[in-house]
């Protein structure tokens, strides 16, 4: 699965549990990073993805009640994301 999809998958928010959409959201991070590695994206790619896991994990967030969030992006070029409950 590639990035797009998974994060079209959190921004439908159809998951039922915390953990359903943790685990799509860490596939999600692991399919940018991936993405990020195979290829030289531009910065504009990179700002698309980072916006949109941003999104995302906030749906997440406040859909099941987390603390709060972070995203992290660093070199070399890779995203993580953390929640807090």
């Amino acid at each position: 699965m590639d990035a797009d999809y998974l994060l079209d998958e959190l921004e439908r928010e159809s998951h039922d549990t915390a953990g359903e959409a943790m685990a799509v959201l860490a596939l999600a991070v692991q399919a940018i990073n991936r993405e990020l590695d195979e290829e030289e994206p531009d910065e504009e790619r990179i700002r698309e993805l980072v916006q949109r896991l941003h999104d995302a994990a906030r749906k997440v967030a406040d859909k099941f009640n987390a603390r709060g969030f972070s995203i992290s992006v660093g070199f070399p070029l890779g995203v993580a994301v953390s929640v807090d409950w």
